[in-house]
């Protein structure tokens, strides 16, 4: 309707509906835009570590929950004092889970 009328989509009616009997807007649009940026770029991020090609170490298929364990186990011990020689919690118990490494001999 707005090239009909000879407007053209501007700042102004962005969120204006374009029929009487829809409610779609430009805005939905955009917001459908962005948010399948935001997920392609996830699901891509995840099948290029799942399936990294010739060069590359796979990684196992929950690996993105690995990542939020270890920030979940920072933010869960960021009050921790820490004493010397003890390692019961805190920085030093998250360091020692993000570099356990499995080496196959």
């Amino acid at each position: 309707m707005r090239d009909v009328a000879g407007v053209g989509l501007q700042w102004s009616n962005l969120d204006a509906v374009s029929s009487v009997d829809d409610n779609f807007t430009m805005s939905h649009t955009l917001i459908m835009l962005a948010v399948d940026i935001v997920f392609y770029t996830l699901v891509t991020w995840y099948f290029d570590a799942l399936l990294p090609g010739d060069f590359g170490t796979p990684q196992p298929f929950y690996f993105p929950f690995t990542v939020f364990l270890a920030f979940l186990l920072l933010y869960i011990f960021r009050d921790v004092k820490h004493t010397p020689g003890v390692v019961a919690g805190g920085q030093d118990a998250v360091e020692k889970f993000l570099s356990c490494r499995k080496i196959f001999v």
